[in-house]
């Protein structure tokens, strides 16, 4: 008796995993066709790279670096690469805005969706940011120093060349919050220690930085100058399910903080986009990032995953000098209104000192 003809290898696997294994072939064969149609063409096309910022270190010697290199270190060199350039949004912050909602009246929003071009427009940003972004690329990252994006600035960026820290709209601990509370009137007048993350992992780095235990040069800082400096926390939680799971401790999240620091807790849900998370280094969505940020809201230092002993230093001697220019602002703006207070505006126009002297720079009127 003959043996029967053996089965094809794809009915031998289990059901549920023939229609990808289908699928996978489907893809190779139109893979081969097309390569055979165009001999010349390259195997895996280059992923475009639309980034235009760009991270220059300090040694003029070497290349300067895109985002894309910064994110996707090759296999020669892994290291974090200095962040030698202001990094920030090009424009100044104000509150309400990156809040994720549409104000638009429903007829200009019934007209975005009903137009080809903006569709085409919406579709070719989403391929796009498919093409720039792999899925796993954040999790295949942290392999190389736990994730760490960049080595922090030795030294604070200058006032005049900085760039500004965006604003976050979202939910705080103060009971009854709306959840449209701006971090721009939090940070707005005062120097910031911004601290942002996302999971229990990247709590972890960022404490590195601003932790008790860790530096405790930071905390003893912000406990002196508690009128000129503050903590700043953006807990992201862009997934609904984690930020119900999240809810129901904000309790004892209250706990851990004083009542005047309620406000200064922010739970942001939506409206951070890819360009934001570009302008401010925020590569790495499971990865903690600190910022050092004026009065003006502009960033002068910024650390990304776990610190390092030279960063931690940095940090500390730049948030003290931070310090010392805000203290140094205020007693400026201290004596300008003192000038000011010396000269008053009677009713007729003229300028008189404040104790009731004879109007002063008066121009007498020259009769013809």
């Amino acid at each position: 008796m003959s043996n029967p003809t053996p089965l094809p290898f794809i009915f031998q696997l289990p059901r549920a995993l023939r229609p990808l294994i289908y699928l996978r072939y489907q893809t190779r064969l139109l893979t081969h066709s097309s390569r055979l149609r165009n001999p010349n063409q390259p195997s895996k096309p280059p992923p475009p790279n639309p980034q235009t910022l760009e991270y220059r270190t300090s040694d003029r010697k070497e290349k300067s670096e895109t985002l894309n290199d910064v994110v996707t270190p090759n296999s020669e060199d892994q290291n974090p690469h200095l962040l030698g350039r202001p990094i920030g949004m090009p424009f100044p912050p104000s509150p309400g805005e990156n809040s994720g909602q549409d104000t638009r009246p429903m007829r200009e929003r019934l007209a975005t969706i009903l137009s080809r071009e903006q569709n085409q427009q919406r579709r070719s940003e989403l391929r796009q940011a498919m093409f720039q972004k792999p899925y796993f690329r954040d999790w295949s990252n942290m392999k190389w120093h736990e994730g760490k994006t960049f080595r922090s600035n030795p030294r604070l960026f200058r006032r005049d060349r900085g760039m500004w820290f965006p604003n976050f709209v979202g939910e705080t601990l103060v009971p009854g919050s709306s959840g449209e509370e701006s971090t721009t009137e939090v940070m707005r007048g005062k120097v910031s220690v911004v601290c942002v993350y996302s999971s229990e992992w990247a709590y972890q780095q960022v404490d590195s930085f601003v932790g008790k235990k860790q530096n405790p040069g930071v905390r003893e800082v912000l406990e002196a100058n508690g009128n000129l400096a503050q903590r700043v926390d953006i807990n992201v939680e862009e997934s609904a399910a984690r930020y119900w799971i999240l809810r129901p401790f904000f309790a004892r999240l209250r706990k851990e903080r004083r009542s005047e620091d309620y406000g200064k807790y922010f739970v942001v849900r939506k409206g951070i986009t890819d360009q934001i998370r570009e302008s401010i280094g925020s590569l790495n969505s499971k990865v903690g990032y600190v910022y050092l940020v004026d009065g003006d809201c502009k960033i002068r230092w910024a650390g990304s995953g776990p610190s390092w002993p030279e960063e931690r230093e940095g940090f500390v001697k730049g948030l003290q000098k931070m310090i010392l220019e805000a203290r140094q602002d205020t007693v400026d703006d201290t004596g300008k209104q003192a000038r000011l207070a010396e000269v008053d505006i009677n009713p007729s126009g003229e300028a008189i000192s404040a104790q009731g002297m004879e109007p002063r720079n008066q121009v007498a009127s020259v009769s013809s």
